[in-house]
């Protein structure tokens, strides 16, 4: 009788295998097809990359939509009070001096620089701030060296200080 079980327990094992088999080659044709077409994938990247890196031979005229581009990310252009003050110091320079450059007083860069956030600045400041933002310390140097002082206001004479008539109250007749 050990025979006959043993017998039965291998065709047992015999079958499962061959449904096993028949399930899971379905499944190893499909992933063999995806590593060829992920393998083809890696090989189009590869010659994309090396094609990129190549230098262009024919020289690029400008285009209208690359201006535009170029004046879209200009307009997007965030000051804070931190990228203030980092410009500030890459070109050595005090608020003062950068408040001059600017067109605002000293204490309007010391506010600025205060801020935490993006800062909300008139259009004539923020062109301003964009046209030196390129900038480099020398070129900052030579533009602070060509704007005019500002004129030192001699204190003129004090005029009489205006008094305020005390205002009486009646009381009674």
């Amino acid at each position: 009788m050990p025979n006959v079980a043993k017998l039965l327990k291998d065709e047992i094992e015999r079958l499962a295998r061959k449904e096993i088999r028949k399930t899971t080659d379905a499944l190893h044709k499909e992933n063999m097809a995806l590593r060829r077409a992920l393998s083809e994938l890696k090989r189009r990247l590869e010659t994309l990359e090396k094609a990129d890196k190549k230098p262009a031979r024919t020289k690029i005229e400008s285009r209208p939509e690359m201006e535009t581009e170029k004046t879209a990310e200009t307009s997007n252009a965030r000051f804070s009070g931190k990228t203030i003050r980092n410009l500030r110091q890459k070109w050595s320079i005090t608020q003062g001096e950068l408040a001059s450059l600017v067109g605002v007083s000293s204490q309007a860069v010391y506010q600025w620089e205060r801020k935490d956030g993006r800062l909300r600045l008139r259009n004539s400041t923020y062109e301003a701030l964009m046209a030196l933002r390129p900038l480099g310390a020398r070129d900052v140097r030579k533009r602070l060296e060509d704007t005019p002082a500002a004129p030192a206001t001699a204190p003129e004479t004090p005029e009489a200080p205006k008094t305020r008539r005390k205002r009486q109250i009646k009381i009674g007749k």
